[in-house]
């Protein structure tokens, strides 16, 4: 069974994971306008660069520069996979979404020059949390890990200062890269 035999045995349905072996256990979601499926993966890739920018002198990732990277793989995820830019999240829906605990494995410097990939994935979804794990890496063999970083982020109005529901439309894609 192709991608396009799923698709058209899931019509009536919001959301399914396909089980072809061609994509065993991706999961399937509609995405708008047309409401098609579309083949979601469960890890948010972004390659990267390490430049001057991020090094000390002595040529490596200086630590509070990592905290950086992981924010910035959250933002490119919210606009790239969750379809929401950070203006809209935070300007027009009046949310924010402070990290509320954060642990970060350091494995290897990285160096200036060294090309990386960020590897987000979602690890726990609550009513208004998150569980993340984002994972830097080389981007050639033997792709080593540089840092490992567990954090929860909680999605708060911005107009009382409280915990607030994760957006319908915002869940929706959140749930399809929820890990097994």
């Amino acid at each position: 069974m192709g991608v396009g035999a799923v698709q058209r045995s899931f019509r009536h349905s919001r959301r399914r994971t396909c089980y072809d072996a061609h994509c065993q256990g991706v999961r399937l979601l509609r995405a708008p306008p047309f409401q098609e499926w579309v083949i979601v993966s469960r890890v948010h890739v972004v390659p990267f660069e390490i430049m001057f920018k991020h090094c000390d002198p002595a040529g490596i990732v200086f630590y509070p520069r990592y905290v950086e990277m992981l924010n910035d793989t959250i933002e490119h995820w919210f606009k790239h996979y969750l379809n929401v830019n950070f203006n809209e999240l935070h300007m027009t829906r009046k949310l924010g979404i402070p990290v509320v605990n954060l642990n970060v494995d350091f494995k290897a410097p990285s160096t200036l020059g060294e090309e990386i990939t960020k590897e987000l994935t979602v690890e726990k979804l609550g009513r208004t949390s998150v569980g993340l794990h984002i994972a830097l890496k080389e981007a050639n063999p033997p792709y080593n890990l540089k840092i490992a970083a567990r954090m929860t982020i909680v999605f708060m109005s911005l107009e009382t200062m409280q915990p607030a529901e994760i957006p319908a439309d915002i869940r929706e894609r959140i749930e399809a890269m929820l890990q097994p």
